[in-house]
């Protein structure tokens, strides 16, 4: 299954789900693109779902580092939620635990918001 992801506008935050395979930076062209222009217009704080994130590789967690470099630059914040335990498992061995907020549900990451 191919990379997808869909973004929608909360009251504090965006939410971003990312689903699929996400093995190379070109298939997440598209959500760079999208993300840039929401910080352009303001927005700062993303909830990134992982819910349907089958299996990434490190060029995948570099799209996720770019998103959370650039919410920081602007004043915000990025919060991944509801990862698989392989995924889950990436961060945790790449210790990108102590730079990321890992967190298990979507409820949770809220919480981060409010």
């Amino acid at each position: 299954m191919s990379f997808t992801h869909t973004i929608s506008e909360k009251a504090n935050y965006t939410l971003i789900s990312i689903g699929g395979r996400l093995i190379e930076k070109s298939e997440a062209e598209g959500l760079i693109t999208e993300v840039e222009n929401l910080i352009a217009g303001g927005k700062n704080k993303f909830l990134i779902d992982g819910k349907t994130l089958e299996y990434m590789n490190s060029s995948g967690l570099g799209v996720l580092l770019h998103i959370l470099t650039k919410a920081r630059n602007s004043g915000g914040e990025a919060v991944l939620c509801e990862l698989s335990k392989k995924v889950k498992q990436l961060f945790i061995i790449t210790k990108l635990t102590s730079v990321y907020s890992v967190v298990d549900s979507l409820s949770e990451a809220e919480q981060k918001f409010k």
